[in-house]
């Protein structure tokens, strides 16, 4: 399922001119598009809405302090899911040292998520890019940092992974 379908994908020159000037309607527009789609991912990518939401705020100030280098060699979308999980991907480093704590609430016990959230964070991140989001293999690799057939290889692995799990908490894909 494409989840940024109904986002219009601007690419043009001048939109992002007018971004990158600050100009309030495009910042107000980028923000109308792409708040709740990154909202979303980031709900499915961490453990809690309280995470996603700091999340989302760290993405957006992102958004901002790279949007100057942004050269629209690479879609848009694929621009803010990249700054989106580099964020995923930041608060799990934290969280392994130690400077955050877990907090999973009761409505996740027991479902998808919780399922999802068994995977190691690299299938998590390729499985929700490419499946939840519908991006191409090439601009999940993107994001990751990946080639596309070490994607490949994530997508597999962590697909089995995910059967797995779901089979053993008594769930079907």
């Amino acid at each position: 399922m494409n989840q940024y379908a109904a986002v219009p994908l601007r690419t043009d020159t001048q939109y992002l001119s007018q971004l990158k000037q600050g100009d309030e309607n495009a910042w107000m527009q980028l923000l109308q598009d792409w708040q709740e789609p990154l909202y979303r991912y980031l709900c499915y990518a961490l453990p809690d809405d309280e995470q996603a939401q700091q999340a989302l705020g760290d993405t957006m100030e992102a958004v901002i302090r790279a949007l100057p280098q942004y050269d629209g060699s690479v879609p848009l979308h694929s621009f803010l899911y990249s700054l989106a999980a580099q964020r995923v991907i930041f608060y799990y480093r934290k969280r392994r040292t130690g400077q955050y704590r877990r907090q999973r609430n009761g409505s996740e016990s027991g479902g998808f998520k919780a399922v999802l959230h068994m995977l190691p964070q690299r299938y998590r991140q390729a499985l929700l890019l490419r499946y939840h989001l519908g991006l191409s293999v090439t601009e999940v690799a993107q994001i990751l940092g990946k080639s596309p057939q070490e994607t490949e290889t994530l997508l597999t692995q962590g697909g089995r992974q995910l059967q797995d799990a779901m089979g053993s908490a008594g769930l079907q894909l």
